[in-house]
C-alpha cells in the first residue's frame, strides 16, 4: 500500500518535471523571457480530462494492464490539481 504510494507520487512529480521542462525549452526557443517560460511551463503541464477517455480505451483494447490503469487513475488528481497551486 505504501509502496504504491510512493509510486503515484514519484510518477506525478516526474510528469510534471519533464513536461514543465519541455515547455520551458521550447518557450525558450522562441525567444520568450524566462518568467514567461516558467509559467507557460508549469500552466501546461497539467494532465487534462481527456487522459480519462485514453485510458479507458486503453483497457478496452487490453493495450493497459489493470494494476498500471489504476495507478493511472489515483496519479490523476495530482495532475489535475497541479494548475490550481499556481
Amino acid at each position: 500500500m505504501l509502496g504504491s504510494f510512493f509510486l503515484i507520487i514519484l510518477i506525478v512529480i516526474s510528469i510534471i518535471i519533464f513536461k514543465s521542462l519541455l515547455i520551458f525549452i521550447i518557450i525558450r526557443i522562441l525567444k520568450y523571457p524566462i518568467r514567461t517560460a516558467v509559467l507557460t511551463g508549469l500552466a501546461l503541464a497539467q494532465v487534462g480530462e481527456f487522459s480519462f477517455v485514453l485510458a479507458q480505451e486503453g483497457m478496452t483494447y487490453h493495450l493497459l494492464e489493470s494494476n498500471l490503469y489504476n495507478i493511472f487513475l489515483a496519479s490523476l488528481p495530482g495532475f489535475l490539481k497541479n494548475i490550481t497551486c499556481l
